[in-house]
């Protein structure tokens, strides 16, 4: 398990938009769980008729930050992130203020310069969000 202060000394990301609180489970090489809570003072949400949400954009690079955090873990290198490209997003429900999502990662393939992984957001066990693949260019420091 891994904390705020641990996961900011794996990427560069700080407040308010280090977008993973908390990393749950992780298996090196392989796939990674961490948690985003949505606070309803988060300065991020968009005000709807319907209450504050959480914009999917941000959903997005919760899990992207998920997977730089997943293979700075595997691969224990000090290497910057870009996101390359993203294919199959599926957005299944809007995620409101107030709300703990659980996001997956896993790698799908590793090259020399690039990762392609995959992805998903869930809300009390209902999928909110998929990514078929993501993939991460990879600069080596």
């Amino acid at each position: 398990m891994l904390n705020t202060n641990q996961i900011k000394n794996l990427i560069p990301h700080r407040f308010p938009i280090l977008l993973v609180d908390k990393v749950v489970g992780y298996e090196k090489d392989k796939s990674i769980v961490g948690i985003k809570n949505i606070s309803t003072g988060d300065e991020l949400l968009k005000e709807t008729d319907k209450g504050l949400i959480y914009p999917t954009g941000l959903i997005i690079e919760s899990i992207g930050q998920l997977c730089a955090i997943l293979f700075s873990l595997s691969k224990n290198n000090n290497v910057e992130f870009i996101l390359g490209s993203i294919n199959g997003v599926r957005i299944l429900q809007e995620v409101y203020a107030g709300s703990r999502l659980d996001l997956n990662a896993s790698i799908i393939r590793i090259e020399d310069d690039f990762v392609i992984m995959k992805g998903k957001a869930t809300l009390q066990s209902n999928v909110v969000l998929d990514i078929e693949q993501m993939i991460i260019k990879i600069n080596r420091r």
